[in-house]
């Protein structure tokens, strides 16, 4: 029998079945008394478990029907690395009706898990284990004791189901009463059973598992599948896991960590890996879903203490406050792994916390005990990679009042004037306002103010050529006067050409305006050849246009 003659009967489960099914069995005695004998052999059957995503093949195997029951006799299952699962043993039973399991299964490096990261999946990633399982008991409640270990390339993911926070714990049974039953002669005649009543002899499984983590297998845990909120450790333990008869489960242990990370979203605009210190800790007290955690991490920030220091010594000089150092920020793990408990907290390194005379180091040691400074503080490090002073409209490093003004000032002309452009008719008109502090070419220290108008001008000639032309207009700092003819202003020019009627495959002409710091203003000319086409899957983009009618 052809292997993948199975498949259709696996509902899914099964797939890329391969090879083939012999045997030669002799069925005798009553329907009561069944008597089964001979052999089942599988001869190079592959298969791939769907939910797994790992193939796995049957060689030369064979499955044994004697006096005792179903024999497997040093039956192997290979992965796809030619790893081995050996089972020995008897699934014990004389007339077919009672089974009673003598199974031990034995691996080394053995693939069980090779899924990809998807959508819904809880768990995934790739999971090579080596066990020494003994299976007894019987059909109706078997009794499995593990040892496992996985190997070192194991990488293994767990997504912290959301709804879980909400779970709701029902106990009881509710009963449903139709009063006007009894008086409906259709209903009289129907005998209900209590649905809650089953014949299922199944009593469930009684498993007890002992697991031992080395430092080189990586556990990763999505804490918020939203955001992308994860914890990547690699650390050493010894779990005890189980299953009781009624389902519920229980884990126990303390997972000691050695190394790892943890990586910090904002809103998915910035993202930040904090480093783990080692002697953390993840800890299950029998309840699998309230892990204790007790972790802190570490991100690095180099930036200079310019609005720390200024806001306590106003007087001292600027240029010296610019001096770029580095800051820690600690990252505090504690609480329940559903809902852990993150706070934060600010410190330097030992060899810089004597820095201008320790000062700064005291700025940051009282920040720390204001927990609304702290996570200002904080905040502004992660996503701006700098501190913020506690008027932010008092920043030195931005200039003060005036500059933080006239950069404002500056966002608002420039999106109206964006709006008033988009009443022009034949051309396309794009407006924006720059103002900086340069304190380049300067000799004393002090900055200058640079504003500069930037002009964009698009005009398409006909179907198929567009001119563009863009440009800096310096209103105010030291190149105000030195523009005096339309090249100073007209930087940019571009010419495009759709090759295509559909504007897929355009050619471009440019002269662009450019600054290097060794050869000073350059002017460069150039073509261009331009393909555009949207998709959205990446196999889209290589496959041939479709006519168009």
């Amino acid at each position: 029998m052809n292997f993948q003659t199975i498949e259709p009967f696996t509902f899914g489960h099964l797939l890329d079945s391969k090879g083939a099914v012999t045997g030669n069995l002799k069925l005798t005695g009553t329907a009561k008394a069944p008597s089964v004998r001979g052999t089942l052999a599988f001869k190079n059957a592959t298969f791939k478990l769907k939910d797994l995503n790992s193939a796995f093949t049957l060689e030369n195997e064979k499955i044994s029907f004697d006096e005792t029951g179903i024999v497997f006799n040093d039956f192997k299952i290979k992965d796809e690395k030619n790893n081995e699962a050996e089972i020995k043993g008897a699934i014990r039973t004389k007339l077919y009706k009672d089974f009673g399991f003598d199974l031990s299964i034995s691996t080394n490096n053995f693939q069980l898990l090779n899924t990809p990261q998807g959508r819904d999946e809880l768990f995934f990633g790739l999971v090579k284990i080596t066990t020494r399982t003994r299976i007894t008991g019987n059909v109706t409640q078997p009794v499995i004791i593990m040892n496992i270990s996985p190997s070192d390339d194991t990488n293994f993911t767990y997504v912290v189901p959301q709804t879980a926070k909400t779970a709701l714990e029902q106990q009881g049974i509710i009963r449903w009463i139709d009063k006007s039953a009894v008086k409906d002669p259709f209903l009289a005649t129907i005998n209900l059973n209590d649905t809650i009543q089953s014949n299922n002899p199944f009593k469930g499984i009684d498993l007890s598992a002992n697991i031992s983590l080395n430092d080189k297998a990586v556990l990763n845990i999505v804490i918020d599948p939203l955001t992308g909120d994860k914890l990547s450790v690699q650390g050493s333990s010894t779990l005890l896991f189980g299953i009781d008869p009624s389902g519920d489960m229980s884990l126990s242990g303390r997972y000691e960590i050695t190394k790892g990370s943890y990586d910090f979203s904002f809103y998915k605009l910035v993202k930040r890996q904090f480093i783990i210190e080692k002697g953390g800790s993840i800890t299950w007290g029998g309840d699998v879903m309230r892990a204790q955690l007790d972790i802190r991490a570490s991100y690095t920030v180099e930036t200079s203490p310019l609005e720390l220091l200024s806001s306590i010594d106003p007087s001292g000089n600027a240029t010296t406050y610019t001096r770029v150092l580095p800051f820690l920020v600690y990252l505090n793990i504690k609480g329940q792994l559903l809902t852990p408990d993150i706070s934060f907290q600010l410190d330097m390194p030992d060899n810089k916390k004597q820095a201008f005379g320790g000062a700064l180091y005291s700025r940051i040691q009282d920040i720390n005990t204001r927990e609304s400074d702290l996570n200002k503080q904080v905040f502004a490090l992660l996503i701006l990679k700098r501190f913020i002073a506690d008027n932010p409209l008092d920043n030195r490093a931005s200039g003060g009042v005036a500059n933080t003004a006239r950069q404002s000032v500056s966002r608002i002309l420039a999106d109206q004037l964006n709006r008033l452009a988009e009443n022009v008719k034949g051309v396309q008109l794009t407006f924006d306002l720059k103002s900086f502090e340069d304190y380049s070419g300067t000799t004393s220290g002090g900055a200058v103010v640079q504003t500069k108008a930037q002009l964009g001008v698009s005009k398409q000639i006909n179907d198929r050529l567009v001119v563009k032309l863009s440009g800096n207009v310096d209103i105010e700092g030291k190149n105000t006067n030195s523009q005096n003819n339309a090249s100073d202003y007209i930087g940019d020019l571009a010419l495009e050409y759709k090759i295509t009627s559909d504007g897929r495959l355009r050619i471009t002409g440019f002269r662009n305006s450019n600054y290097d710091m060794i050869s000073g203003q350059l002017v460069e000319t150039g073509v261009g050849l331009i393909y555009i086409k949207d998709y959205n899957t990446l196999k889209e983009l290589f496959k041939p246009n479709a006519a168009s009618n």
